[in-house]
């Protein structure tokens, strides 16, 4: 017995010390492939290396900033995509404005521009000197003119892209999903000159009216522009719209007798223009989709997608408010009466309507015809459609998220 325990244990010792054929095998495969890695990794750098040397030397006088943000104007370095917002915070200034574009929140006074991660830390950050910023979005990229000034910049998440100074003073502009975008200012010779910029930033064409123009704007794929003019006739106003497809030519005008054009909104199936007196309803092609009268003033308008949202004061101190919803042809998907002092409507892209009140933030389910609220703790400034049934509601400091999902109906 003494016998078979001492070879049993003289087995184990030998085979603890002698690792099997097996196992060098393996560790012999793993050692090769890790030293041609190696090697290949080294021969990448040298490559690299060998390519920055050779650009710098004859190419050196042609690297440009300008160059390197045009081949990084495509580039979204955004972490946050995907993120829900937590709170952010900022300075106060007197004029602020706010966007989101690519899950992060546009930040923008009259004298800086940033731009906030969903977590809340500082990406970009550009010096500006506008007196009355505005702020458009799209896909591709972000614009801020200064109504009245006369410059613009654009932007994607990772620079300063473009940035130019007009000769007369800006009265809006327009940016297309496609990163086109133009530019209205008023001029000498004539009273309204539109300049179109294709997404490299390249002028591509330019039209001049004798009559004022009030706003314009270009469809989602960049190639048409809808401009809105007016004039006076017989003691009235007459509205003009004009759709340029391309060259000198209009593809068709429409003239709209009696009204005033304050704005153009776009939609699914077209374009809203929306006068002092009606929403008038057109596809790109001009053919007129519907219309809708509203009673007393219109406070604020909004559209995105397959809705337009409308808020009319019901009395002088408007405490009292109609909220109306039309669909892309102009008829009416809700229509109800808040006995509350509204500051800011969205429209989001996925059929919801985003309000924000004196006292809370309502989200409009407009399919279901149904509502969610929750009180807000101080006054809020504005209110972005952040994902779906969710919105970030920004105050003068600080921004934060609601989630309405989780809120009951309003019964």
């Amino acid at each position: 017995m003494k016998n078979k325990n001492e070879l049993a244990r003289r087995k184990t010792a030998v085979e603890l010390e002698l690792p099997s054929t097996e196992t060098e095998e393996k560790n012999e495969y793993y050692l090769a492939v890790s030293r041609r890695y190696a090697f290949f990794r080294m021969i990448c750098f040298a490559l690299l290396l060998i390519f920055i040397i050779t650009m710098i030397t004859f190419y050196g006088e042609d690297i440009t900033v300008s160059n390197l943000k045009y081949l990084l104007r495509d580039i979204n370095i955004s972490s946050s995509a995907g993120e829900a917002f937590s709170e952010v915070d900022y300075s106060a200034e007197p004029i602020q404005r706010f966007e989101i574009y690519r899950s992060e929140l546009l930040y923008a006074t009259g004298s800086e521009v940033r731009f906030f991660s969903a977590t809340g830390n500082v990406g970009l950050t550009s010096t500006v000197s506008y007196e009355s910023p505005k702020v458009l979005v799209s896909d591709k990229y972000a614009m801020i003119y200064d109504v009245g000034g006369y410059g613009f910049s654009v932007y994607n998440s990772f620079s300063e892209l473009y940035r130019e100074t007009m000769s007369g003073q800006i009265v809006s502009a327009t940016l297309a999903e496609s990163g086109d975008f133009a530019v209205l200012t008023s001029g000498d010779e004539y009273k309204s000159i539109i300049y179109i910029y294709n997404d490299d930033f390249e002028l591509v064409t330019k039209y001049s009216k004798n009559d004022y123009v009030s706003d314009i704007l270009l469809s989602e794929d960049g190639d048409r522009i809808v401009i809105a003019s007016v004039s006076a006739s017989v003691g009235d106003f007459v509205t003009v719209l004009t759709v340029y497809e391309s060259g000198d030519s209009p593809l068709t005008e429409i003239t709209v007798a009696g009204d005033y054009p304050t704005a153009l909104k776009l939609t699914d199936a077209g374009f809203v223009l929306v006068g002092t007196q009606k929403l008038y309803f057109y596809d790109f092609d001009g053919l007129a989709l519907g219309k809708y009268e509203f009673s007393g003033t219109l406070d604020i308008c909004d559209a995105c997608g397959a809705y337009t949202a409308l808020v009319c004061p019901e009395n002088i101190l408007a405490t009292q408010n109609r909220i109306i919803v039309l669909d892309s042809s102009g008829n009416v998907v809700y229509d109800k009466i808040l006995d509350e002092k509204v500051t800011d409507v969205t429209v989001s892209e996925y059929g919801e309507v985003f309000i924000l009140s004196s006292e809370r933030a309502i989200m409009i389910d407009v399919a279901a015809s149904s509502e969610k609220a929750c009180a807000l703790s101080s006054s809020a400034k504005r209110i972005l459609a952040a994902g779906s049934a969710s919105a970030l509601v920004c105050t003068s400091s600080s921004a934060y998220l609601i989630d309405f999902s989780i809120l009951s109906l309003i019964q």
